[in-house]
C-alpha cells in the first residue's frame, strides 16, 4: 500500500509535533494559567472559538491549551498588520489573514475561507470584540455579528472563552515601554463555557440584510457576549466599539 504525504499534511504533522514538544509545555510551565471547562471539548468535533481579547499573548495562550486537547489545527484570524509582524513565529500556528483595506468581494472571500476551514473539520479562533484597545478597562466591548454569521454558515457550535489576566502578564504592545517584560507570577484564567448553539437559525437567509435579520443577529450576538461577560466577570458595554475590527469585512449592525 502506497502512502502519499502532501506538503500540507507533512507541515501539519511537523508543526504540531514540534510545538507540543517545545513551546507549548514551556508556556504552560512558565505561566500561571488556570483553565476551567476545558474538559467540555471533544477531539471528535470541531468548533468556532470566540474568546475575549486582552493582549498580545492571547493567540499563544489559546493554542497552548486548545491544540493539545483537541489534537486539531487551530486557525486564528488576524489583521494583515499583525500577520506580517508575526510571520517569524508563524511556524507555531496557522493564520487566516484579513485586510480591512480590500473590497467587499475580498472580505466575502475571507469569510468563505473561514467557513471552509470549519466545514473541513478545523478549529477556528476569533475575537468577537475585534480588538483589545479597551484592555485597560475591565469591560467587554460591543460584539460584532460576524461570529454568529460564521456559526450559521458553517453550522458549527461556538465555544465561548472568557480570558482574563493576560494583559497583566504581558502588556506589550499597549501599556508597556519594554516589549520583553513579563510578569509570569500573575494568574491568567481561561474559562471555557458551554457550547453556544445557533442551530435554530441555520435556515436564516443571511443574503437578505433586512431589519428582521439585523435584529436577530444583534440579539444573538449580545446573548453570546453576555455569556462571555459571565465567564470573565467583566461588564458588557455595547456602547464601546473597537473601530478597527477584524470583522469590518462583514456588515455591522
Amino acid at each position: 500500500m502506497k502512502i502519499f504525504l502532501t506538503v500540507d499534511s507533512f507541515k501539519s504533522i511537523m508543526v504540531y509535533a514540534f510545538s507540543k514538544l517545545t513551546w507549548i509545555p514551556l508556556i504552560n510551565k512558565l505561566l500561571n494559567i488556570e483553565t476551567k471547562g476545558l474538559e467540555k471539548l471533544s477531539n471528535k468535533e470541531n468548533y468556532l472559538f470566540a474568546m475575549t481579547h486582552r493582549g498580545g499573548l492571547d493567540f499563544i495562550l489559546a493554542l497552548a491549551k486548545i491544540v493539545p486537547k483537541t489534537n486539531k489545527k487551530l486557525f486564528t484570524i488576524v489583521h494583515n498588520h499583525y500577520y506580517y509582524a508575526a510571520w517569524p513565529i508563524s511556524i507555531c500556528y496557522d493564520f487566516l489573514k484579513l485586510s480591512t483595506n480590500k473590497t467587499r468581494k475580498k472580505y466575502n472571500d475571507h469569510l468563505l475561507t473561514v467557513i471552509d476551514k470549519l466545514k473541513q473539520g478545523e478549529n477556528v479562533l476569533i475575537f468577537p470584540e475585534g480588538g483589545y484597545t479597551h484592555q485597560k478597562k475591565k469591560v467587554l466591548a460591543r460584539g460584532y455579528t460576524g461570529v454568529i454569521r460564521l456559526a450559521i454558515k458553517s453550522k458549527k457550535k461556538i465555544i465561548p472563552i472568557g480570558l482574563t489576566g493576560s494583559d497583566d502578564v504581558y502588556k506589550f504592545p499597549i501599556g508597556s515601554k519594554n516589549p520583553f517584560k513579563f510578569n509570569c507570577k500573575r494568574k491568567i484564567t481561561m474559562n471555557f463555557g458551554d457550547p453556544f448553539s445557533v442551530e435554530k437559525y441555520f435556515n436564516l437567509n443571511l443574503n437578505k440584510f433586512n431589519k428582521k435579520n439585523k435584529e436577530i443577529l444583534r440579539r444573538v450576538t449580545d446573548d453570546l457576549m453576555m455569556q462571555l461577560s459571565k465567564l470573565t466577570n467583566f461588564k458588557y458595554r455595547p456602547d464601546i466599539v473597537v473601530t478597527k475590527s477584524l470583522f469590518d469585512f462583514v456588515r455591522k449592525v
